[in-house]
């Protein structure tokens, strides 16, 4: 693609890095074809290739930017068009960079404004989540049907006072955790836990850490990690992102005494973390650069670590292979992390009957703040994948990521879990996993 970008902005790492993009692209529109939105809307603005050239007009001219953002707001940066193209189009890359130019210059409403802040805020702090969580577990009745279904997740007799048996604390500091028999390993894993996770489901955390510890591993968490990032940089805040990333490798590196592993249970802060040398690779500070570069390198999303394992029959509960279960591919997973055939292969590895998913590649609607923004769109989106999730019957769903985690447990009947929860041990099972069990047995039944 040609383009005449203003000297002034070509100056810049921003300009440099944005007319390098715009040039790979081709402008064939395979993109298209598997945009989420475009399906639905049928826009050529609400596509890829269309928003691409919104942002190269805006560069260029500096004009339009309300239309610019109206469309990028509509994306979802499920990255599924950069699994199609031909071209290798960071297209999320252009997207972001598009949403903070052209937001500075958009006239947004007040009340929009405060929302995402808002939003922003609270999603991105432990602690405020937390608060907020705990206020509404008190007026839960009161509460709309999903918000319901949401405050209801967490697995209380898994973590409640659990936390020896099991082996789900940093094995640092209880080495009981793990036995003769237990398998060495030389590798520390800093297990990245999350901003929401900890408080709707963090029986997912505490099942990685057991399943880590189970393997050899020695498991700790960083004592002061903040959010990813993820949440600010989508929404139009690299600066507010940029902080929260500098404060991550920096906590990284004074706890890491060697080539430890930053692993995450959640594909939508795994594919940042895995990212952060992009945000200051064309930064002056080249110390800064070379420091976010190496922690990138260290992150795992929790399948590359497990799938180097096998023999899963006798740690996988008997019960969990009697049951039909569905795989949601998260579009972080498998689009933005590109590790649909990592994940495949270890759920392939895992002695459990899965069923097909049609359409597996495209977003649930979820996609971070997407859905708390953009409701139409992404309740449309959302009842698609519930469909096709339970086309073909099965007993429980597993997942990849809390957020589409919590936005198909809040649609569908059929119960949600993560991954990783299929590894538990069956004094621990969370109710959505006896759910699955009774239904099962229910219907053999009559």
């Amino acid at each position: 693609m040609r383009t005449s970008l203003p000297a002034e902005l070509l100056s810049s790492s921003t300009g440099k890095k944005a007319q390098q993009i715009l040039r790979n692209c081709v402008h064939c529109g395979f993109c298209n074809a598997t945009c989420p939105t475009y399906q639905l809307v049928g826009d050529e603005l609400d596509g890829p290739r269309g928003r691409i050239y919104l942002i190269k007009n805006f560069l260029e001219t500096g004009e339009d930017a309300n239309t610019l953002i109206h469309h990028l707001d509509r994306c979802l940066t499920c990255r599924n068009c950069e699994t199609t193209c031909p071209s290798g189009v960071e297209y999320s890359q252009l997207a972001e960079l598009g949403r903070t130019l052209g937001d500075a210059k958009a006239q947004r409403p007040l009340w929009f404004k405060v929302k995402r802040w808002a939003v922003t805020t609270v999603l991105s702090s432990h602690h405020l989540f937390s608060l907020a969580a705990w206020c509404g577990r008190r007026v839960r009745l009161l509460l709309p049907h999903k918000q319901k279904i949401l405050l209801g997740r967490r697995n209380n007799q898994m973590i409640k006072n659990d936390d020896q048996k099991i082996g789900m604390t940093d094995t640092s500091s209880s080495p009981q955790t793990t036995t003769e028999s237990t398998p060495k390993n030389s590798t520390t894993i800093f297990l990245f836990e999350g901003c929401v996770q900890p408080t709707l489901s963090p029986q997912i955390n505490t099942s990685a850490r057991y399943v880590l510890q189970q393997l050899g591993y020695t498991v700790k968490t960083l004592n002061s990690e903040q959010c990813c990032g993820a949440i600010h940089l989508h929404n139009a805040d690299p600066k507010q992102a940029s902080k929260r990333m500098r404060y991550n490798i920096t906590s990284w590196q004074t706890e890491n005494n060697s080539n430890s592993l930053i692993v995450s249970t959640a594909s939508g802060c795994g594919v940042t973390l895995k990212e952060y040398y992009k945000t200051f690779e064309h930064q002056s500070d080249a110390l800064i650069t070379q420091h976010a570069k190496h922690f990138s390198d260290q992150v795992r999303d929790l399948s590359e670590v497990l799938v180097q394992h096998k023999n899963w029959d006798t740690i996988i509960p008997e019960p969990i292979k009697q049951l039909k279960i569905a795989v949601h591919l998260p579009c972080t997973l498998q689009h933005g992390m590109q590790l649909k055939s990592v994940f495949e292969q270890l759920i392939d590895d895992l002695p459990i009957q899965t069923v097909k998913v049609r359409d597996n590649h495209l977003c649930c609607g979820s996609a971070g703040t997407y859905s708390l923004f953009q409701k139409t769109l992404a309740e449309t989106l959302l009842t698609q994948k519930s469909e096709r999730l339970a086309e073909f019957e099965p007993d429980l769903i597993i997942t990849a990521n809390i957020g589409c985690l919590l936005e198909l447990s809040a649609h569908s009947s059929i119960p949600i879990i993560h991954w990783i929860e299929l590894f538990c041990p069956e004094q621990y099972f969370s109710k959505e996993v006896l759910s699955a069990l009774a239904d099962k047995k229910l219907r053999e039944r009559y």
